[in-house]
């Protein structure tokens, strides 16, 4: 296998020997931040312990949690804060964001999908996203009672 198509690690050691080769890099690092910056990919790299990550607004980790949890929003279909949403109210409801140290998921690439290019193209799909990301804050402060929650 060569840099453009790596083998997919099987474990820790292999995923570091391929990060230091720069076959993979963190999910979205470059492009949103936001996103999954907040899980602190250098720490997690030399590190063999959990830590704890607090919630920042458009964080959306992967996660593993109980199949009882809450679901997601059925608001957020097609592309676009369905992951934010879900990981926004399992924060209202008090769970903490632990890193463990030698779980990892690898996020193959893939084209740009339709609904992806729907959100880039649109400006009626960007409002209408817009508006149920507010509709959703709004209840959320609501349902849980939350004080100072900016959206």
């Amino acid at each position: 296998k060569n840099a453009h198509n790596p083998p997919l690690p099987k474990d820790k050691k292999i995923l570091l020997e391929q990060e230091h080769k720069k076959w993979l890099r963190p999910f979205h690092i470059l492009q949103w931040e936001k996103a999954h910056g907040y899980t602190n990919y250098r720490k997690w790299l030399s590190t063999d312990h959990s830590y704890v990550v607090k919630y920042h607004l458009h964080y959306e980790p992967y996660v593993v949690v109980h199949r009882n949890v809450t679901r997601y929003d059925q608001r957020f279909v097609g592309y676009g804060w369905n992951k934010v949403s879900h990981i926004m109210e399992l924060n209202a409801q008090g769970y903490e964001f632990v890193v463990l140290p030698r779980a990892f998921v690898i996020h193959k690439y893939h084209p740009v999908s339709q609904q992806r290019k729907k959100l880039w193209m649109s400006d009626k799909y960007q409002l209408c996203l817009h508006q149920l990301e507010k509709q959703f804050h709004d209840d959320l402060v609501q349902k849980y009672q939350l004080k100072n929650h900016t959206h």
